[in-house]
């Protein structure tokens, strides 16, 4: 009798959980080698959508992460670029439902929108001396 017993509680167990991963995309080197941003997120194995994920900064050196940022909780990352001196992080935010595409700017911790473009737009980038920022 204890073997009905047993396959009458795995009957009745919980479901198991889909597998979940860590997914990242736009690693991007800091100037100095000392950070790296990145867009990153948790995803079910199964899922059949990209998830939403976040601006990221972590340690070069152990990866420990020191900072996270998501100004628009509607809309997909991409294209992270550091300023030359590496204070500052300019990246964009597609939001299809909208269909703009706005161009962040990471600096002292605050993020602030620069620009938003009807459409689609890619990779901002700073000039030699920092002082501006192209789209």
């Amino acid at each position: 009798m204890p073997i009905p017993i047993l396959a009458l509680a795995a009957a009745l167990a919980a479901p198991a959980e889909p597998a979940q991963q860590h997914v990242f995309s736009g690693v991007t080197l800091s100037p100095a080698g000392d950070q790296v941003a990145v867009f990153e997120a948790d995803q079910r194995a199964d899922a059949s959508e990209q998830p939403h994920k976040q601006l990221v900064i972590r340690a070069a050196s152990n990866g420990a992460v020191l900072a996270s940022h998501d100004p628009c909780v509607t809309c997909m990352y991409q294209d992270p670029a550091f300023s030359p001196d590496g204070q500052r992080i300019a990246f964009l935010g597609r939001d299809r439902k909208a269909g703009t595409t706005t161009l962040y700017l990471l600096s002292k911790g605050t993020v602030s929108v620069r620009a938003v473009v009807a459409g689609v737009a890619q990779r901002p980038r700073f000039s030699p001396d920092g002082r501006t920022l192209a789209l």
